[in-house]
């Protein structure tokens, strides 16, 4: 820690008040009410009005929990399996009346000529992103909950009043670049999506506009995959059971020893396509598999179409298909009719090499855009908790 700067438990420098439960005892008050939900990146609030309830409270209950500007609401209650327990959130002020839920605990600095609240707010959000609340919670019926007696013993750094100041100027001004520059990398993303658009509508748009038309069952059969029962489904077996739920993500495997006919299997390089929740076309590369009953292995007549020409084509075609045959109240659908009868443009076969070629070097560069992308986002991830760890460890 920096030369002249002091600490104190964080109970010793706030005072600390349980959320708000409706009640049912007249007077009434009329308040917003801030929830979990309005909990946002980096300790912002949400604030826009369809973000917050709108209650009437008791007046009792109210007066002991209206927010004051500076004041800090800590998420007592909540998270999940990816989240734990813990954000903090700063009450920037407001014109009408708030307050804060059950779940949420308000934290009030007792002093402001010895403490900062936004330079408090930043070292709290600085310990739940690096992971030191994460010990201070337990489990109930699902709900993470903070303990916060261990909570309040948190030592607080206590800077200069200047020094704090300053801090959080520069943490301020670095979540600004961060947002700014997250939200760039997110319209180059946009931007991206909408070239690889334009080169697959191009290929298989405009490019095959005088080849023959001709219906998918003219040119490739689709063969159902297995019905399972889950008392089918084995820890470990000889073979992989491809699902919608994992036809795109490669988790949560199950497995079989059944023997079926040859065509029930799927091998690396062929065809497949989920015709459920899950719409699109996949190329296997996996090992010898057995693919679910929601699954069509497509099996191009290589006379009339590359398996390649095929691939790229039903995967241009996927949000056409979608809007033009999907169908269903729980779950979104093509039935194979459908598919079957659905008319395509079948150019002669060196003009699908060709067509096959061009887009496989422009998903070259897309993939590389994508990488770039993805590596941009990273590092800013990474940047802002980088520099708050810096500032408030002195």
């Amino acid at each position: 820690m920096k030369a002249g700067w002091t600490t104190a438990r964080l109970d010793e420098l706030c005072s600390f008040q349980n959320g708000l439960w409706k009640g049912k005892k007249p007077p009434f008050v009329h308040a917003g009410v801030l929830r979990n939900t309005n909990f946002g990146p980096n300790g912002v609030l949400k604030m826009e009005p369809s973000a917050i309830a709108q209650l009437d409270v008791e007046q009792r209950q109210f007066e002991k929990r209206s927010l004051e500007t500076g004041d800090i609401i800590l998420e007592k209650s909540g998270g999940g399996p990816k989240q734990a327990v813990g954000r903090v959130a700063f009450f920037p002020g407001a014109d009408s009346a708030y307050s804060f839920s059950n779940f949420t605990t308000r934290c009030r600095v007792a002093d402001r000529t010895r403490l900062e609240p936004a330079f408090l707010h930043k070292f709290l959000h600085h310990c739940y992103i690096s992971g030191q609340t994460e010990a201070m919670q337990s489990h109930s019926t699902g709900i993470r909950n903070l303990k916060l007696d261990q909570y309040k013993t948190l030592e607080v750094p206590l800077p200069p009043l200047d020094e704090q100041r300053r801090i959080v100027a520069k943490l301020d001004d670095a979540t600004d670049f961060v947002s700014k520059a997250t939200e760039a990398v997110g319209v180059a993303r946009s931007e991206a999506d909408a070239l690889r658009s334009q080169i697959l509508n191009k290929a298989f748009g405009q490019r095959v506009g005088d080849a023959p038309s001709m219906e998918l069952k003219d040119v490739c059969r689709f063969i159902n995959g297995r019905a399972y029962k889950k008392t089918e489904f084995l820890d470990s077996g000889p073979y992989p059971v491809l699902r919608v739920g994992n036809f795109f993500t490669n988790a949560n495997w199950v497995y079989s020893d059944l023997e079926l006919d040859s065509e029930k299997y799927c091998e690396a390089g062929d065809l497949l396509y989920a015709w459920s929740a899950s719409f699109g076309p996949r190329l296997w590369a996996g090992p010898k598999a057995i693919f679910h009953y929601h699954i069509w292995k497509v099996v191009p007549n290589e006379s009339l179409v590359l398996k390649d020409y095929l691939f790229r084509l039903l995967q241009w075609d996927v949000a056409q298909i979608r809007n033009d045959h999907g169908t269903g109240a729980t779950m979104m659908h093509v039935t194979k009719g459908n598919m079957e009868a659905r008319t395509v443009r079948i150019p002669a076969l060196a003009d699908q090499r060709a067509i096959c070629a061009e887009v496989a070097a422009a998903d070259l560069e897309m993939d590389a855009l994508d990488r770039a992308l993805a590596k941009k986002s990273s590092e800013l991830g990474a940047l802002l908790p980088a520099i708050l760890n810096d500032l408030i460890a002195g």
